[in-house]
């Protein structure tokens, strides 16, 4: 069934006139209002509300009318509609901006509110994170967010038939992701979300809800600030004070995991799986400072990753054979005129074994195959105008050689280049929040490298084995003695 997503009230706000004329797409926008008013009346300390995508402000309305005391902004980036929001609506606690969810300081400015209600407007975004980051960081510490979208499906969409949506999401997926931002998700199908009764009001009717929508309330936000914003990161630095992520195949199974670099302490910490049991080890290389950057690669081409050390002062580089202390295998000078530098690893030129590759984030320059004084093939410019990014190499495709790829701090977006040559990113990839440190690996071994991100906020790694917005296919939560490596940088 198609519900018609743009809807004007012709019957007035009475829900139960929509619902004795069978008027579907009335009343199913009406009804999720009605619980929100219902469910905020559990609230007493409520003060602020947002109400993203309000349309033509008849919800915002619905709202403000049954709270008088509570001060609510209606948001839309539809003009049209917030100028026939702002005729039809007037009412002393409320106001209607234009704004993009995308840019919510720029709508909403530093403010912070009690509540942000987001009816059938999640599965528009293409950048869902930023969506819900955005949320997180304007609400209260004991705000809330009132959502539905259309969760009909076992898996999620990601090219709908409605061509305005981007993704439509599986319950299982939508309460996966929204995990990642609130403690507390409640919803329908345990009985926990507030106020289901508003819903009976549609039963012995033929108008669907519940399992069309799914409307969820979500408590206690997950909040951290973003440390990309700070300008001492315009040199595509780590998020943390010296901590950088790496993946690669430590035991030669086929299947990359994950590990980090605190040049804090000189530790590095690699997972493994040990008969299905994880194991991290922590092992001592022997460096710190924050201009060290740990990288893996199979630089012996046995099969088998083994980490690196990168020195961005110095332009060099030390290349271990085994995972363990005390065990540099070469120590190359690749020869980079200046520091800030950055480094990858992959198998560039058809070569037997990995090799490091450099990446300038002032020039966008790239220089692979940097496995000795002099050497490596002709540089290329690849990079989009964002400001803070994060070089990451791999194989995107079945194609023999690795590639590169770029993260965006303040968008969340991968940018992936299938060929190691000058132009424009082949695929866009929006995956983490900003503020997460980005990792990438062949997480299922079916020899193709795919996104991830160590998250400051939760303290997992969330690894996804398709280039492809999405849920988490494996997530693995950090010990808490590692944890604090995450502690972000407060410049």
């Amino acid at each position: 069934m198609i519900i018609n997503e743009y809807f004007v009230p012709s019957l007035g706000l009475d829900l139960d006139a929509y619902v004795t004329r069978g008027d579907i797409n009335g009343a199913q926008h009406l009804i999720r209002y009605r619980w929100a008013i219902e469910a905020l009346a559990e609230r007493p300390d409520l003060t602020s509300l947002v109400d993203l995508g309000c349309g033509d402000g008849y919800g915002s309305f619905a709202i403000a009318r049954r709270h008088p005391h509570v001060r609510v902004v209606g948001i839309d980036c539809d003009e049209e509609a917030i100028a026939a929001a702002r005729r039809t609506y007037p009412s002393h606690n409320l106001e209607f901006r234009v704004g993009d969810a995308m840019r919510w300081n720029a709508t909403l400015g530093e403010d912070v509110y009690d509540c942000v209600v987001s009816f059938d407007s999640i599965e528009h975004v293409e950048h869902r994170e930023l969506y819900l980051q955005g949320v997180v960081e304007h609400l209260t510490e004991a705000g809330c967010l009132l959502l539905s979208t259309p969760c009909g499906w076992p898996v999620d969409i990601l090219r709908p038939d409605w061509p305005a949506h981007k993704i439509e999401y599986s319950a299982r997926s939508l309460y996966d992701f929204l995990a990642r931002y609130f403690r507390t998700i409640r919803r329908p199908e345990d009985g926990s979300l507030p106020q289901l009764g508003v819903f009976k009001l549609l039963e012995g009717t033929e108008i669907p809800y519940l399992l069309e929508l799914n409307p969820v309330l979500c408590e206690a936000p997950i909040r951290i600030a973003s440390p990309y914003r700070s300008p001492r990161f315009k040199d595509g630095g780590a998020p943390t004070r010296g901590v950088t992520v790496f993946a690669g195949d430590w035991d030669g199974t086929g299947v990359d995991l994950p590990g980090l670099f605190d040049a804090r302490s000189g530790a590095a910490v690699m997972l493994h799986l040990d008969g299905g049991a994880r194991r991290w080890e922590v092992i001592q290389l022997g460096v710190q400072g924050t201009e060290w950057h740990a990288l893996a690669g199979d630089w012996l081409g046995q099969g088998r990753d083994t980490l690196g050390l990168y020195n961005a002062k110095t332009g060099r580089a030390l290349l271990f054979g085994r995972n363990a202390a005390a065990a540099v295998w070469s120590e190359i000078d690749l020869d980079v005129n200046g520091s800030g530098w950055l480094p990858v690893a992959g198998r560039w030129n058809r070569g037997a074994a990995d090799a490091v590759g450099l990446f300038d984030p002032t020039t966008r320059e790239w220089y692979l195959d940097r496995t000795a004084k002099g050497a490596g093939g002709a540089p290329f410019v690849f990079g989009p105008a964002e400001a803070v990014v994060v070089p990451l190499a791999g194989k995107w495709s079945d194609a023999a050689e690795s590639s590169v790829a770029l993260y965006a701090a303040e968008s969340a977006n991968f940018y992936f280049k299938h060929a190691a040559a000058s132009g424009a990113a082949d695929v866009v990839v929006n995956y983490g929040v900003p503020g997460s440190l980005p990792i990438v690996g062949d997480w299922d071994g079916d020899g193709i490298d795919t996104v991830g991100i160590c998250s400051l906020a939760d303290g997992c790694f969330h690894l996804r084995n398709v280039n492809t917005p999405g849920g988490a296919h494996v997530t693995y939560e950090l010990p808490a003695r590692i944890r604090s490596f995450l502690t972000p940088w407060k410049p």
